[in-house]
């Protein structure tokens, strides 16, 4: 149960609702579809890799994930090919890989292994360097990856000390370095943190970086720290799950298959509830959800629609995300319901029937306007205006058009 909604996962009893989704479970009736691997942090926090065609689920409230397609430019995100020990002595920097190489400083791989089935490599910095200088690891070495003036990128790493200390060592960055060819136009570090002994999975740095270079044709990820001439430094970082990606969001952790290197994509998420004899010409709409990620621009988040999808009714949230609309497609005047925001939890209920449509959120007073739509015949979360991300905890269906005191009953957060 939750709150007081039965679940019934599309099973019709009367008048109740047809649950569709709710609690991790998703009804029969309903087809979700991804057309690659994806993953996520589960329970406890560790990385979940779910199969094409398998949805993710988020703790705790077992909401389900659809992101949008995405693409990780750093080629090796596994560590694979590197060789432990010593560099210069033994010690082999995984492909796609590399670090500069500071006076009086031994860089040493440790290690490889998996720490909440996050794939890392651990890295020791010994020494007492013999000028002041910046220390750089280098994800994306090989050739970097493809860019232009105005590109926005979201960088993320995964950066933990586990073992020495960061006595001497300042400064802690990413950092993206801009190139034309292999020559270094612009190198521009990102906001100073603290990497710790906290778990990997918690360790997950993210900054946005707009390409400034008017010639740039390339860029690489730089994880960078300052050493000062003369002052010893001993510290062993590990490092998980370097990613770059198109666009100014973090999204979740995209990885080759083990054993095959490449840049790498995760496909969209979809969900389609399409009955064989379309959906009622009256009837409510549950959405019970969040959306974890800032929106540059108004995106659909479900839509009722005709069976080619050319009409029918969509919930939408504007940039920011702002406002939550109910919209008549593929034009009409839209309902404004009222104030949304990144992260928070909201619950909208959309009706529609010959009269028109109604729109109630988080429990205000419902608002409608005239005007029937088109024979609708399906549900679906996908398509060129999905939001980058979103997370549904609840779906459900209502064969009515409910009172407007009802909508706002229903739209109540409980």
């Amino acid at each position: 149960m939750l709150g007081a909604h039965p679940l019934l996962l599309a099973v019709p009893r009367g008048g109740a609702a047809l649950v569709l989704l709710a609690e991790g479970v998703l009804s029969p009736a309903v087809a979700y579809q991804r057309a690659s691997a994806a993953a996520s942090f589960g329970a406890g926090g560790a990385l979940v890799e779910a199969a094409p065609d398998t949805p993710r689920f988020l703790p705790p409230a077992q909401a389900l994930l659809i992101e949008r397609a995405g693409q990780n430019l750093c080629a090796n995100p596994r560590f694979e090919g590197g060789t432990p020990g010593v560099i210069g002595a033994g010690g082999v920097w995984p492909p796609d890989m590399d670090s500069n190489a500071p006076g009086g400083i031994t860089r040493q791989i440790v290690g490889f292994g998996s720490e909440d089935n996050i794939p890392f490599v651990d890295i020791r910095w010994s020494g007492t360097p013999t000028a002041s200088t910046t220390a750089i690891l280098t994800f994306a070495a090989a050739g970097g990856w493809v860019c232009s003036q105005g590109q926005v990128f979201a960088l993320s790493l995964c950066v933990r000390l586990v073992s020495g200390s960061l006595a001497n060592i300042t400064n802690t960055r990413l950092r993206a370095q801009e190139r034309q060819g292999s020559s270094v136009l612009a190198n521009i570090v990102k906001p100073v943190f603290t990497p710790d002994a906290s778990p990997l999975r918690a360790q997950r740095r993210s900054d946005t970086h707009t390409i400034g270079q008017a010639n740039a044709d390339n860029a690489r990820l730089n994880f960078v720290f300052s050493l000062t001439a003369g002052q010893p430094v001993d510290a062993t970082f590990r490092f998980g799950l370097p990613q770059v990606e198109a666009g100014a969001a973090t999204t979740t952790p995209i990885l080759p298959p083990a054993g095959s290197p490449a840049v790498s994509t995760r496909a969209a998420g979809g969900l389609l509830y399409a009955p064989a004899a379309g959906l009622p010409a009256a009837a409510t709409l549950l959405l019970d959800a969040v959306l974890p990620l800032p929106l540059a621009a108004e995106r659909h988040l479900l839509a009722a629609e005709t069976a080619d999808g050319t009409a029918g009714l969509a919930l939408a949230a504007t940039a920011g995300p702002g406002q939550l609309r109910a919209l008549p497609l593929p034009g009409g005047s839209p309902l404004a319901g009222g104030a949304i925001a990144t992260g928070q939890r909201f619950r909208a209920a959309l009706a529609w029937d010959a009269a028109g449509i109604a729109l109630s959120l988080n429990g205000t007073a419902a608002v409608s306007s005239a005007g029937a739509p088109p024979p609708l015949a399906r549900l679906r979360h996908g398509g060129a205006t999905a939001p980058e991300a979103i997370e549904i905890r609840r779906l459900e269906l209502h064969p009515a058009r409910l009172p407007d005191a009802a909508l706002a009953a229903l739209s109540t957060l409980p």
